[in-house]
């Protein structure tokens, strides 16, 4: 029988776990237009927390298109592109 082995996760570890759950969360989120009070809603952070995150995925090469108006809105323009390495 083989040995498994438990390993004990670190609350920074949980954390981690945590942001990256609403980040990917974000990335599906963001296929229609958004604004950043409905994204954060959403997800239950603050809307800095937001801005963040599309900062973060525009640094891993997502394109962010942004609405401008009484309500500005956000979207991931090249989803498939991205994921399809095109």
């Amino acid at each position: 029988m083989p040995v498994i082995y438990i390993r004990k996760t670190s609350i920074k570890e949980v954390a981690n776990i945590s942001r990256v759950r609403r980040v990917v969360w974000l990335i599906q989120y963001l296929k229609e237009w958004r604004t950043i009070k409905q994204c954060s809603f959403e997800i239950g952070i603050a809307d800095r927390s937001v801005h963040r995150y599309l900062n973060l995925l525009i640094n891993l090469g997502f394109i962010i298109e942004t609405k401008h108006g009484k309500r500005n809105g956000y979207r991931i323009s090249n989803l498939l592109t991205y994921f399809m390495g095109g």
